[in-house]
Order: C-alpha cells, then sequence, then structure tokens
C-alpha cells in the first residue's frame, strides 16, 4: 500500500475480505466489507445481524455494525453511512482509497464516489491478489488439505464415468465420497464456499468441473492408446 501509495483498501469481494479479517458468511445477503488502513488494524464492517457470528469467526477486533437488528447499536442505518463514519474516524476519506475494480459493481463505484467526493480512487485488485499468492504455512496445509479432498472427487468422478453413470449420478457419488472423506480424515478442518450476495452456492459447479476434467482425461487416454495401436 505504501509503495503504491494508498492509504486505505475497501474490500467488497467475498475472498479478499476473508483473507483479511478470517470471516466468511457464506449468505451475502449484505455487504461484509473489509476496510484495511496503513496505519490502522483492519475493521469489519457487517450487518448487525451477524455480530455472534463475526465475532466468533473473525480474528478482527475492530468490528462494526450497520442495520437494524434488534437493540443492537450501529454504526449507521446502512454500510454507506457507517463506512462514511469509519473513514472519517481513520482519517482517510479524502485521500487515496485502494477499490477492488475486477469485483465492485458501476453503482458501487458511483455511491463510494458520492460518499467520498474529495477522495482519488484506485485500483488494487492486481495488489490483493499479489499478496494472496505469497502463502503461510497454514494456508498451504489447507491448500493441501483442500487437493487431497478434490482428489477423492475426481477418482470417483472418473470411475462413475467409466461405469456408464449419469452426470446426476456421478455428481451425487463425488459429492459423497468427499464429503465422507473430509468428514472422517479433517473432522476439525471447516471445509466451505463463498455464497454469492443471492445466497450460498451449491457445490455442484465444482462436481460438474471435476466430471469435465475427468471426461477431458479420458478422452486424452483413449486417443493415445488409438495412437499407440497404429
Amino acid at each position: 500500500m505504501a509503495n503504491q501509495g494508498v492509504d486505505v483498501i475497501i474490500c467488497f469481494k467475498p475472498e479478499h475480505s476473508f483473507y483479511i479479517t478470517g470471516f466468511n458468511p457464506i449468505i451475502y445477503s449484505q455487504p461484509v466489507i473489509a476496510v484495511l488502513a496503513a496505519d490502522h488494524e483492519p475493521v469489519l464492517l457487517l450487518h448487525a445481524l451477524r455480530e455472534e457470528h463475526g465475532r466468533a469467526g473473525s480474528r478482527v477486533a475492530d468490528i462494526r455494525l450497520f442495520g437494524v437488528w434488534g437493540d443492537k447499536k450501529t454504526t449507521g442505518p446502512d454500510w454507506q453511512t457507517a463506512l462514511t463514519s469509519i473513514l472519517r474516524e481513520l482519517g482517510v476519506e479524502h485521500k487515496t482509497i485502494g477499490v477492488e475494480e475486477e469485483f465492485i459493481s458501476i453503482k458501487c463505484r458511483r455511491q463510494l464516489e458520492a460518499i467520498f467526493p474529495k477522495a482519488e480512487f484506485v485500483d488494487v485488485s492486481d495488489l490483493i491478489d499479489v499478496c494472496r499468492l505469497t502463502k503461510d504455512p497454514d494456508e498451504i496445509a489447507h491448500a493441501r488439505i483442500a487437493a487431497k479432498i478434490s482428489d477423492i472427487g475426481m477418482e470417483t468422478a472418473i470411475a462413475g464415468l467409466r461405469g456408464g453413470g449419469t452426470e446426476r449420478d456421478v455428481c451425487v457419488s463425488a459429492m459423497h465420497e468427499m464429503n465422507m472423506f473430509w468428514a472422517k480424515n479433517f473432522p476439525n478442518v471447516e471445509v466451505c464456499d463463498f455464497g454469492s450476495f443471492e445466497g450460498g452456492r451449491p457445490q455442484w459447479p465444482l462436481v460438474l468441473g471435476i466430471i469435465w476434467r475427468a471426461y477431458v482425461s479420458q478422452l486424452r487416454q483413449s486417443h493415445a492408446a488409438q495412437t499407440s495401436s497404429r
């Protein structure tokens, strides 16, 4: 951030806000925003409904709330008001603000520009991606766990295709075997996806991807066998 002259980063992308705060609500019915200033600990801004979940799941101590939920004290009635208060408190509302241009909508960008008219906005999508490429030992260990679980899904999908199973059969069996392998071997590890703004996403796209790779693998093996026999 210092090298690029960025005073504060505002993260809306689920993968990025999780990377900075450690919190993944799964269902993003309301924005989950990570605010990272150069000289301040990260701030997690989320709807008051998710306060307990946020405090239990996040490693960030500074959690702010927006919206209306029971008698909870919030920073503002909406995320725009709360975010304005936070950036003013940090003294960066008129400085250089980093945003994820590859993720946020044009509407969101215009809202931010209207809220902070004197600020300069720059894209920090690549900056965050570069940081995420540098893995610590914990991230590497969990990536290996994810790979082991995915391998089970791949092996099951290939076996199902060879047996002439339907796409639905292969999806169900691959998901079942991955879940069983996860529950048996990594009972203390949370396995989850990042939900969309409309709700949590099912795992079917992952399994369909496995099926497609398995199908391509079979085609290559078949082609190689035919070529060698000629």
